[in-house]
């Protein structure tokens, strides 16, 4: 019936395009009844990574950019890891996303919409709309600077 009813008796009617989802630590208080109704899942933090997360976003790549698909690969692995791990040993986070082992996940999210709303240039037009092209021999040059664009702000700058 997709309500949320607090505490105090109060219930909030959600539409039907509206989701809610909650991150927990654990479960420890969830009844039976709860994780039923709730359709809750558990999973280690340690066992989520942001691999799959950026895999999922990788095959969803417009056409323009099907291409790079294998530099963007080889710039999440060479990168990614580096700047999660100065951040954890070396910088210093000034807000705590979530849970400790799933603010890497949250970090990459930042780095990908970052990427995906700086590349007009690799989007399709749409109708009446004209695009900048840009050359074929300077797109993979766009692509990885654009990635650093990204992972600064989105990944270092969180």
């Amino acid at each position: 019936n997709k309500k949320l009813c607090l505490m105090s008796g109060e219930i909030i009617a959600m539409s039907s395009p509206m989701t809610m989802m909650f991150e927990c630590q654990d479960l420890a208080v969830a009844s039976p009844a709860t994780v039923s109704r709730c359709g809750m899942v558990y999973l280690e933090p340690q066992s989520l990574t942001w691999r799959p997360l950026v895999d999922s976003w990788l095959s969803a790549l417009p056409p323009k950019l099907e291409k790079f698909k294998e530099q963007l690969q080889n710039l999440f692995g060479w990168l990614v890891p580096s700047v999660n791990r100065w951040i954890f040993k070396e910088g210093r986070s000034m807000v705590m996303v979530g849970i400790a082992d799933t603010d890497s996940i949250t970090r990459v999210s930042a780095l990908m919409k970052l990427f995906d709303a700086h590349a007009d240039e690799f989007q399709e037009a749409a109708e009446g709309e004209t695009m900048r092209e840009i050359p074929l021999k300077e797109a993979p040059l766009w692509v990885e600077s654009l990635f650093l664009f990204s992972i600064v702000w989105g990944v270092a700058g969180v």
